[in-house]
């Protein structure tokens, strides 16, 4: 997914950041960032992106990558 045309806007700082990107034309995208590469990070972003297919799109945003 390309994000160079993407304005970022931070939702939630920390760790793990969460930011909301929008763009001209382009789907709006959430991104979650660690901004410290760690092992727990690491392990956090794995478990949260393989509940993917539990979650319900009407609601959830769900991971693409």
């Amino acid at each position: 997914m390309d994000l160079s045309s993407y304005t970022l806007s931070p939702l939630r700082v920390g760790d793990l950041t969460l930011y909301r990107g929008r763009a001209n034309g382009g789907a709006p995208a959430l991104l979650l960032i660690a901004e410290k590469t760690s092992f727990v990070h690491l392990e956090r972003l794995e478990h949260e992106y393989a509940l993917r297919g539990e979650l319900d799109a009407a609601w959830a945003a769900r991971p693409v990558s």
